[in-house]
């Protein structure tokens, strides 16, 4: 609900402007961006709209960035572990905030150290036990302690023999998917080369592509969004907040959504 609030906000009729600042001086991508916890269905129409490039000099850049600009280092261990692990809401949100690293990690090899830069392709033996299934159902498990370099063979693997008719082997991507990974890819090479004013959205906002193209190659369909019913626990980690129950909850609270 919020993202679609900011979406409507800075498009027609309303052309509101995300410049605007606040008595700090920080704009609403700026304060969008502010924690490790960035949600992109919000800050992804700011960055779209706004003619100001959120650049992030951290050495622990959140999802959002990494989906934006190239990160300043490669990708560690512990910061991979860090973006998958944190801020855990439901095991969706989890999946899907993995899925999208792993698939910018994909497009983007060099996020990795070089070590990294050529996985082998296999299946987990967690996911070799259950048997052929069309997704990493390791991904969904979080009681065990994320090793990447297992997760994301084993989501290669799956990624690839999705597209495969025959039992055991691996086909290429399909002619949608590699269009996407090109893209990205050449977008990022030309970011991480230039010190153009200039990101990931505001890359693909120059090339006047439909809606339906715009929301493909941002991969929308694979961003981590937050349950309605769990928006008060995912407020409360991303800031950091004890748990405290709002007195007015009750009157507005939408736990019984999906019943």
């Amino acid at each position: 609900l919020a993202g679609l609030c900011v979406h409507m906000l800075v498009n027609a009729p309303y052309k509101w402007n995300p410049l605007r600042t606040n008595i700090l001086g920080a704009t609403s991508l700026d304060l969008a961006m502010s924690n490790h916890g960035a949600y992109l269905p919000v800050v992804w129409p700011l960055a779209m709209a706004s003619t100001h490039v959120y650049k992030d000099a951290s050495s622990n850049p959140s999802l959002a960035s990494l989906l934006l600009r190239p990160p300043i280092t490669p990708l560690s261990p512990s910061l991979i572990v860090g973006i998958c692990e944190g801020n855990v809401i439901d095991t969706e949100f989890a999946t899907n905030k993995i899925t999208l690293l792993f698939e910018l990690i994909h497009c983007t090899p060099n996020l990795l150290m070089e070590s990294w830069t050529e996985p082998e392709i296999n299946r987990c033996t967690q996911c070799l036990a259950i048997g052929d299934t069309e997704e990493a159902i390791c991904l969904k498990d979080q009681n065990k302690a994320f090793d990447f370099p297992v997760r994301y063979s084993c989501w290669l693997w799956h990624r690839y023999h999705a597209t495969c008719e025959v039992p055991g082997q691996l086909n290429p991507l399909s002619l949608l998917s590699c269009c996407r990974v090109v893209i990205r890819r050449a977008i990022m090479n030309n970011l991480a080369n230039s010190d153009l004013a200039m990101d990931y959205a505001k890359a693909l906002k120059s090339l006047t592509l439909p809606p339906r193209m715009l929301a493909f190659l941002s991969f929308q369909e694979m961003w981590p969004v937050v349950n309605a019913k769990h928006k008060f626990r995912f407020r409360q980690r991303q800031y950091g907040a004890l748990p405290l129950r709002h007195p007015l909850q009750p009157v507005y609270d939408v736990h019984d959504l999906d019943a």
